[in-house]
């Protein structure tokens, strides 16, 4: 998923570091002065599955776009699904925008 908010970069990493804090972000960076990454994960124990969230936060000129990948599975042999955690995931971070009443554009899905 590819959105464009008009916010500041620096204030939108903080937001979405601080939302994810109760799970386990395996890597936070700043890349340089325009760019941040993140990967979050989570594992679940009522079906043995395991979900990622990849975020990579990039300064435009007059917005910051972010895109989000999202990716899960389960443990076993014949159950790799992720019963739908992936989107779950991914949609957390509108979740984030509308509790904090930041507008944002859906680029892509």
């Amino acid at each position: 998923m590819r959105l464009s908010v008009k916010k500041d970069i620096h204030a939108l990493h903080t937001l979405i570091k601080e939302y994810y804090d109760s799970y386990n972000v395996i890597h936070d960076t700043q890349l340089n002065e325009n760019t941040y990454f993140l990967v979050i994960e989570k594992f679940f124990f009522r079906n043995s599955s395991r979900a990622s969230l990849s975020i990579v936060l990039v300064r435009d000129d007059y917005s910051t776009i972010i895109d989000i990948v999202g990716s899960g599975g389960g443990q076993s042999i014949i159950f790799k699904f992720d019963w739908g955690a992936k989107e779950s995931f991914e949609k957390g971070v509108l979740k984030i925008f509308s509790e904090n009443t930041i507008d944002y554009n859906v680029l892509s899905e």
